[in-house]
Protein backbone atom coordinates (compact mmCIF):
# COMPACT_ATOMS: atom_id res chain seq x y z
CA UNK A 1 0.00 0.00 0.00
CA UNK A 2 1.58 3.67 -0.63
CA UNK A 3 2.13 5.77 1.91
CA UNK A 4 -0.58 8.59 2.11
CA UNK A 5 0.48 11.80 1.97
CA UNK A 6 0.42 15.30 0.15
CA UNK A 7 4.05 15.21 -0.74
CA UNK A 8 4.00 15.37 -4.07
CA UNK A 9 5.07 11.99 -5.75
CA UNK A 10 6.82 13.60 -9.40
CA UNK A 11 9.10 15.70 -7.05
CA UNK A 12 12.68 14.84 -7.18
CA UNK A 13 16.02 15.63 -5.86
CA UNK A 14 18.59 17.90 -7.61
CA UNK A 15 21.78 15.38 -7.87
CA UNK A 16 25.48 17.68 -7.77
CA UNK A 17 27.77 14.57 -7.41
CA UNK A 18 29.47 14.69 -10.82
CA UNK A 19 30.54 11.68 -11.70
CA UNK A 20 28.84 9.59 -8.53
CA UNK A 21 27.03 7.35 -8.97
CA UNK A 22 22.76 8.91 -8.65
CA UNK A 23 20.41 6.06 -8.36
CA UNK A 24 17.85 6.22 -6.06
CA UNK A 25 15.34 3.59 -5.38
CA UNK A 26 11.56 3.73 -5.38
CA UNK A 27 11.15 3.56 -1.24
CA UNK A 28 14.03 5.98 -0.61
CA UNK A 29 12.69 8.26 -3.52
CA UNK A 30 9.37 8.36 -1.64
CA UNK A 31 10.50 9.62 1.52
CA UNK A 32 13.02 12.20 0.20
CA UNK A 33 9.65 13.67 -0.99
CA UNK A 34 8.35 13.57 2.19
CA UNK A 35 11.39 15.10 3.37
CA UNK A 36 11.53 17.69 1.15
CA UNK A 37 7.41 18.43 2.22
CA UNK A 38 7.89 18.25 6.24
CA UNK A 39 11.21 20.52 6.01
CA UNK A 40 10.03 23.07 3.08
CA UNK A 41 7.01 23.59 5.95
CA UNK A 42 8.71 23.78 9.04
CA UNK A 43 11.66 25.68 7.89
CA UNK A 44 10.51 27.82 4.73
CA UNK A 45 12.98 28.14 2.38
CA UNK A 46 14.81 24.68 3.18
CA UNK A 47 15.21 22.23 0.53
CA UNK A 48 18.33 19.72 -0.61
CA UNK A 49 20.27 18.33 -3.06
CA UNK A 50 22.76 15.00 -3.47
CA UNK A 51 25.76 14.20 -3.67
CA UNK A 52 25.74 10.42 -4.25
CA UNK A 53 23.37 8.21 -4.51
CA UNK A 54 23.68 4.25 -5.21
CA UNK A 55 25.76 2.54 -6.17
CA UNK A 56 28.36 4.41 -6.15
CA UNK A 57 32.05 3.14 -5.27
CA UNK A 58 33.28 6.69 -3.10
CA UNK A 59 35.76 5.07 -0.95
CA UNK A 60 35.02 7.79 1.59
CA UNK A 61 31.53 6.05 1.95
CA UNK A 62 32.99 2.19 2.98
CA UNK A 63 31.08 0.42 0.88
CA UNK A 64 27.85 1.86 2.35
CA UNK A 65 26.22 3.07 -1.01
CA UNK A 66 26.65 0.03 -3.21
CA UNK A 67 23.52 -1.06 -2.98
CA UNK A 68 20.82 -0.44 -5.42
CA UNK A 69 19.81 2.54 -4.75
CA UNK A 70 19.21 2.53 -0.54
CA UNK A 71 21.71 5.05 0.34
CA UNK A 72 22.33 9.12 -0.36
CA UNK A 73 24.45 11.81 0.87
CA UNK A 74 22.27 14.88 1.13
CA UNK A 75 23.37 19.00 1.10
CA UNK A 76 20.81 20.47 2.82
CA UNK A 77 20.26 24.34 1.89
CA UNK A 78 18.22 27.52 3.12
CA UNK A 79 17.23 29.95 1.23
CA UNK A 80 19.92 28.66 -1.13
CA UNK A 81 22.84 28.92 1.44
CA UNK A 82 24.12 26.05 3.92
CA UNK A 83 21.53 25.08 6.17
CA UNK A 84 22.95 26.33 10.27
CA UNK A 85 22.51 22.58 12.20
CA UNK A 86 19.59 23.07 13.90
CA UNK A 87 18.22 22.99 10.04
CA UNK A 88 20.28 19.22 9.53
CA UNK A 89 19.36 17.86 12.62
CA UNK A 90 15.61 18.70 11.99
CA UNK A 91 15.83 16.82 8.52
CA UNK A 92 17.61 14.32 10.00
CA UNK A 93 15.05 13.11 12.58
CA UNK A 94 12.40 13.79 9.62
CA UNK A 95 14.20 10.61 7.92
CA UNK A 96 14.91 8.39 11.24
CA UNK A 97 11.22 8.29 11.72
CA UNK A 98 10.49 7.58 8.18
CA UNK A 99 12.51 4.20 8.51
CA UNK A 100 16.10 5.80 7.83
CA UNK A 101 19.61 5.76 9.49
CA UNK A 102 20.48 9.33 9.29
CA UNK A 103 23.34 11.12 10.78
CA UNK A 104 24.41 14.81 10.16
CA UNK A 105 28.04 15.15 9.13
CA UNK A 106 30.62 17.87 9.05
CA UNK A 107 28.38 19.92 11.45
CA UNK A 108 28.45 20.89 15.44
CA UNK A 109 25.65 18.88 16.63
CA UNK A 110 26.70 18.61 20.24
CA UNK A 111 27.49 21.73 20.40
CA UNK A 112 30.96 22.18 22.25
CA UNK A 113 31.89 24.54 19.33
CA UNK A 114 33.95 22.12 17.49
CA UNK A 115 32.74 20.06 14.37
CA UNK A 116 31.87 16.32 15.24
CA UNK A 117 34.19 15.13 12.14
CA UNK A 118 35.79 16.36 9.30
CA UNK A 119 33.64 15.24 6.61
CA UNK A 120 32.26 18.37 4.33
CA UNK A 121 28.64 19.64 5.55
CA UNK A 122 25.84 17.00 4.37
CA UNK A 123 23.57 14.24 5.82
CA UNK A 124 24.44 10.45 4.90
CA UNK A 125 20.67 8.32 4.86
CA UNK A 126 20.53 4.62 4.39
CA UNK A 127 16.72 3.71 4.10
CA UNK A 128 16.24 0.59 6.36
CA UNK A 129 13.19 -0.82 3.92
CA UNK A 130 13.72 -1.42 0.02
CA UNK A 131 16.17 -3.79 -1.38
CA UNK A 132 18.85 -5.79 0.20
CA UNK A 133 21.46 -4.22 2.14
CA UNK A 134 24.87 -4.84 1.52
CA UNK A 135 27.12 -5.08 4.26
CA UNK A 136 28.70 -2.32 4.91
CA UNK A 137 25.36 -0.82 5.35
CA UNK A 138 23.76 -3.40 7.18
CA UNK A 139 26.59 -2.94 9.46
CA UNK A 140 25.51 1.04 9.79
CA UNK A 141 22.06 0.03 10.45
CA UNK A 142 23.11 -2.44 13.35
CA UNK A 143 25.46 1.09 14.83
CA UNK A 144 22.65 3.10 14.20
CA UNK A 145 20.10 1.16 16.32
CA UNK A 146 23.36 0.97 18.96
CA UNK A 147 23.09 4.49 19.29
CA UNK A 148 26.38 5.22 17.21
CA UNK A 149 27.34 7.30 15.02
CA UNK A 150 28.19 5.09 12.36
CA UNK A 151 32.10 5.78 11.72
CA UNK A 152 34.89 3.98 12.93
CA UNK A 153 35.30 3.67 16.64
CA UNK A 154 31.32 3.46 17.34
CA UNK A 155 31.46 6.75 19.33
CA UNK A 156 27.65 7.81 20.74
CA UNK A 157 25.31 8.91 18.20
CA UNK A 158 24.23 12.46 19.74
CA UNK A 159 20.84 13.09 17.54
CA UNK A 160 17.96 11.24 18.61
CA UNK A 161 17.30 7.27 18.42
CA UNK A 162 13.96 6.72 16.83
CA UNK A 163 13.55 2.82 17.11
CA UNK A 164 9.84 2.19 16.07
CA UNK A 165 9.84 4.44 13.13
CA UNK A 166 6.57 4.77 10.48
CA UNK A 167 7.38 2.13 7.58
CA UNK A 168 5.61 3.47 3.84
CA UNK A 169 2.87 1.18 4.34
CA UNK A 170 1.85 2.44 7.73
CA UNK A 171 2.59 6.18 6.72
CA UNK A 172 -0.02 9.04 6.85
CA UNK A 173 0.69 13.00 6.97
CA UNK A 174 -1.33 12.80 10.16
CA UNK A 175 0.50 9.76 12.11
CA UNK A 176 3.92 11.66 11.52
CA UNK A 177 3.10 15.40 12.63
CA UNK A 178 1.73 13.76 15.60
CA UNK A 179 5.28 11.34 15.89
CA UNK A 180 7.37 14.20 15.05
CA UNK A 181 6.20 16.18 17.96
CA UNK A 182 6.20 13.91 20.14
CA UNK A 183 10.25 13.61 19.28
CA UNK A 184 11.18 17.20 18.12
CA UNK A 185 11.47 18.48 21.68
CA UNK A 186 14.73 16.47 21.81
CA UNK A 187 16.15 17.06 19.01
CA UNK A 188 15.57 20.57 19.16
CA UNK A 189 17.53 21.15 22.21
CA UNK A 190 20.46 18.73 20.59
CA UNK A 191 20.40 21.68 18.19
CA UNK A 192 19.82 24.48 20.39
CA UNK A 193 23.02 26.41 20.47
CA UNK A 194 24.63 29.42 19.19
CA UNK A 195 26.58 28.80 16.58
CA UNK A 196 30.07 30.07 15.38
CA UNK A 197 30.57 31.89 12.01
CA UNK A 198 30.22 29.22 9.12
CA UNK A 199 33.82 28.73 7.46
CA UNK A 200 33.44 28.70 3.93
CA UNK A 201 33.48 24.85 2.26
CA UNK A 202 37.08 25.00 1.72
CA UNK A 203 39.74 27.11 3.79
CA UNK A 204 43.17 28.08 1.78
CA UNK A 205 45.98 27.39 2.68
CA UNK A 206 49.22 28.93 1.80
CA UNK A 207 53.03 28.17 2.47
CA UNK A 208 56.08 29.77 2.36
CA UNK A 209 59.67 28.43 1.89
CA UNK A 210 59.91 27.94 6.17
CA UNK A 211 57.22 25.82 6.22
CA UNK A 212 54.87 28.40 8.08
CA UNK A 213 52.80 30.75 6.42
CA UNK A 214 48.93 31.83 6.12
CA UNK A 215 45.51 30.06 6.70
CA UNK A 216 42.86 32.24 4.81
CA UNK A 217 39.25 31.71 5.05
CA UNK A 218 36.37 33.78 3.48
CA UNK A 219 36.71 36.09 5.93
CA UNK A 220 40.02 36.53 7.32
CA UNK A 221 43.85 35.07 7.38
CA UNK A 222 46.15 34.29 10.54
CA UNK A 223 49.68 33.53 10.54
CA UNK A 224 50.13 29.77 11.42
CA UNK A 225 52.43 29.71 14.26
CA UNK A 226 54.71 26.39 13.13
CA UNK A 227 55.72 24.17 10.68
CA UNK A 228 53.92 21.06 13.05
CA UNK A 229 50.69 22.75 12.71
CA UNK A 230 51.09 23.86 8.73
CA UNK A 231 51.42 20.11 8.39
CA UNK A 232 48.62 19.09 10.81
CA UNK A 233 46.33 21.45 8.95
CA UNK A 234 47.44 20.22 5.66
CA UNK A 235 46.25 16.79 6.30
CA UNK A 236 43.04 17.94 7.87
CA UNK A 237 42.42 20.16 4.18
CA UNK A 238 43.42 17.16 2.30
CA UNK A 239 40.52 15.05 4.08
CA UNK A 240 38.33 17.17 3.75
CA UNK A 241 38.72 17.60 0.11
CA UNK A 242 37.93 14.50 -0.65
CA UNK A 243 35.87 13.23 2.14
CA UNK A 244 38.26 11.13 3.89
CA UNK A 245 37.11 8.38 6.63
CA UNK A 246 37.57 10.18 10.15
CA UNK A 247 39.88 8.55 11.01
CA UNK A 248 42.46 9.29 8.87
CA UNK A 249 42.27 12.58 10.85
CA UNK A 250 43.51 12.35 14.54
CA UNK A 251 41.25 14.47 17.59
CA UNK A 252 44.23 16.57 18.00
CA UNK A 253 44.53 17.49 14.81
CA UNK A 254 41.31 18.95 14.15
CA UNK A 255 41.45 21.09 17.16
CA UNK A 256 44.60 22.36 15.79
CA UNK A 257 42.00 23.24 12.46
CA UNK A 258 39.28 23.99 14.93
CA UNK A 259 41.35 26.83 16.40
CA UNK A 260 42.75 28.35 13.05
CA UNK A 261 39.24 28.47 11.84
CA UNK A 262 38.24 30.21 14.94
CA UNK A 263 41.13 32.76 14.95
CA UNK A 264 40.93 33.25 11.00
CA UNK A 265 36.82 34.24 11.43
CA UNK A 266 37.32 36.47 14.77
CA UNK A 267 34.61 33.84 16.73
CA UNK A 268 33.71 32.57 19.91
CA UNK A 269 31.54 29.82 20.74
CA UNK A 270 28.60 30.76 23.42
CA UNK A 271 26.12 27.45 24.55
CA UNK A 272 22.54 28.12 25.32
CA UNK A 273 19.89 27.07 27.09
CA UNK A 274 16.61 27.17 25.43
CA UNK A 275 13.17 25.38 26.75
CA UNK A 276 11.90 22.68 24.81
CA UNK A 277 8.39 23.61 25.02
CA UNK A 278 9.03 27.07 23.29
CA UNK A 279 11.02 25.44 20.18
CA UNK A 280 7.92 22.86 20.47
CA UNK A 281 5.50 25.59 20.13
CA UNK A 282 7.61 27.73 17.23
CA UNK A 283 7.57 24.15 15.46
CA UNK A 284 3.43 23.45 16.49
CA UNK A 285 2.99 26.87 14.86
CA UNK A 286 4.95 26.46 11.39
CA UNK A 287 3.17 22.50 11.22
CA UNK A 288 -0.14 24.46 11.95
CA UNK A 289 -0.58 26.00 8.31
CA UNK A 290 -0.08 22.66 6.34
CA UNK A 291 -3.50 21.08 5.00
CA UNK A 292 -3.39 17.57 6.15
CA UNK A 293 -5.22 15.41 3.48
CA UNK A 294 -5.87 11.59 2.87
CA UNK A 295 -5.05 11.62 -0.86
CA UNK A 296 -2.93 8.53 -1.23
CA UNK A 297 0.61 9.02 -2.95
Amino acid sequence: MPAISAAPTLWRPTFVGSSLGSGLNASLLRKLQILAYWLGAIFPGATFAYVQGSPSGSGASGGTHAGPGDAADLEVLLNGKPAPTRVYVIASLILRLLGCIAWVRGQDVNGDGMKDDTFAAHLHVIDREGSQKVPAAAAQIMQYLAHQNGLIGGRTDYEVLVANPLWLDTYTDDLFRARFMALTPAAAVIAAHIEPTQEDDMPRLRLDTQGTGWFLTDRGAVTIDSTADAKILRRVLDAKEYLVAEDRVLPGEIAVYQKYVARANGTTTVTATVDPAVIEAAIDAALSGVTFTTRKA
